[in-house]
Order: structure tokens, then C-alpha cells, then sequence
């Protein structure tokens, strides 16, 4: 039987899946090694589904929707990924101005 006007079928490993049509276009995002969220064109980071980017969206929009603030560091909780690292980074950096500072041998 023909098909009428409109876009044409995808024939592919997804197509005859029992999952919504979200779910296949999250799996064919996926096998291209795309972020899964429409519209992105980054990699997403590693271990995730998502890149850094739409991950700090999605939990900044979670956080808003729920009525919490951020994170201020010397509170309660885990810091996020981004701040973990920056901290890191300014740790690395002081300790080569102390290393610096040293007189040789010492």
C-alpha cells in the first residue's frame, strides 16, 4: 500500500521497536554520539547522556521548579561538577605559587 503525502518512513535497527517515537529519536541520537536533548549538537560528556551544558539547564530548571537556590559552598550537600572542578583548579594553582615561592632544596 502507498503512503499519502507527508514526511518519509525511517527504515533503521529502531524503527520496529515497541517504544514512543521520543524514545527512538533518543536512541538514534545516541548512536550518532550526540547530547540527547533536541536541538544539541555537542558530544555529550562521559558516562552521560547529556552534555555539560544541557545538564546545568535541566538541573538549574529542576532547581527553580522545586524552589531551592544554589549551592553556596560551606552548606549542606555535594558541590556540583563545575564548582568541584574549579575549586580544584584554584587548589593546583596556589600550591604552584607556594612551590614557587620556596628557596631550592627545601
Amino acid at each position: 500500500m502507498k503512503r499519502g503525502p507527508g514526511r518519509p518512513r525511517i527504515v533503521d535497527e529502531f524503527a520496529d521497536l515497541p517504544v514512543s517515537r521520543q524514545r527512538k529519536h533518543q536512541l538514534r541520537r545516541a548512536k550518532r554520539g550526540l547530547c540527547q536533548n533536541k536541538g544539541c549538537q555537542s558530544p555529550p560528556a562521559p558516562g552521560c547522556v547529556f552534555c555539560d551544558r544541557c545538564s546545568k539547564e535541566s538541573n538549574d530548571a529542576r532547581r527553580v521548579a522545586i524552589g531551592c537556590g544554589e549551592w553556596v559552598p560551606g552548606m549542606r550537600g555535594r558541590p556540583p561538577k563545575h564548582e568541584a572542578a574549579r575549586v580544584a583548579a584554584a587548589l593546583k594553582a596556589l600550591e604552584k605559587t607556594v612551590d614557587a615561592g620556596r628557596a631550592p632544596g627545601v
